[in-house]
């Protein structure tokens, strides 16, 4: 036999079987990925299953987050099923899923895991602007229009008590016929109007600084969809109370503002 002709047929085995090591590592972490998704979504509350035999990812893919993954989750769910499900040809998987189709799988796993806190989306208390009972209304009414606020919190010793929007003003001038809004008025004379409990007013909502921005988004959603009074803004305080102190403030805005934010 021919040494030489022997060493090349060795080093070609050793290395066709360095590839099908690398290729079966690759496709078991693909999988061990994909069930940690699985588990994940499955642990989520958000993502919950009312029926036991429902897909949790079929699920996620309906999900305002999930959607934009549908494709790729509908490929990786193709692949994982027929590696899951067909034989193995000679010990080998029948295909090796892609660097790309894996990373994908990553970055939505990495999406589940790592759900964005509603605090991110929302303007921090110290950032915004706030008025009090005793504060001249005119003054408050032209700082909102230049500067295109459309709700301003009216705060007491920190804490939340109502808010002055434009909705305000107007239900005033309707039960108040023959006065105006002059440089008398403070916003302690729109008391009325900016409770909370006031039913011709806005709609707000109040959140724990634990609150997800994928729970304020569907939040929003919600209300936009059903007839009733839209939500204005949503308050995040220590504890969901609107007594509690005050943290921060969503509208429909922020949530549009940062839609496009990348994952990381």
């Amino acid at each position: 036999m021919d040494d030489t002709n022997s060493g090349r047929d060795g080093a070609a085995a050793n290395g066709s079987g360095s590839l099908r090591q690398s290729a079966e590592r690759t496709t078991e972490v693909f999988l061990d990925t994909y069930r940690r998704l699985e588990q994940a979504l499955k642990n989520n509350k958000r993502y919950a299953q009312n029926n036991p035999y429902e897909n949790a990812i079929v699920r996620f893919t309906n999900t305002h987050e999930g959607k934009p993954y549908k494709i790729s989750l509908d490929l990786i769910r193709e692949v994982r099923n027929l590696l899951t499900h067909s034989p193995k040809i000679d010990g080998d998987f029948p295909i090796e899923p892609s660097s790309a189709l894996y990373e994908k799988l990553e970055e939505i796993l990495y999406l589940v895991e790592h759900p964005e806190p509603a605090l991110d989306y929302a303007v921090r208390s110290d950032q915004i602007f706030r008025t009090s009972l005793q504060e001249n209304a005119l003054n408050v009414m032209r700082t909102m229009e230049k500067a295109g606020f459309s709700h301003v919190p009216v705060v007491f010793r920190e804490k939340l008590i109502g808010v002055f929007s434009k909705t305000c003003v107007f239900s005033y001038l309707i039960h108040n016929v023959g006065k105006t809004v002059d440089e008398t008025l403070a916003i302690g004379d729109f008391s009325r109007y900016i409770d909370f409990a006031y039913r011709n007013g806005d709609r707000y909502e109040f959140v724990a600084k634990d609150a997800l921005a994928a729970d304020i988004r569907d939040m929003f959603d919600i209300s936009l969809n059903r007839r009733g009074r839209r939500i204005s803004a949503v308050f995040i305080t220590e504890n969901g109370a609107a007594e509690s102190e005050l943290l921060g403030m969503i509208t429909p805005w922020d949530i549009l503002r940062k839609a496009e934010k990348p994952l990381r």
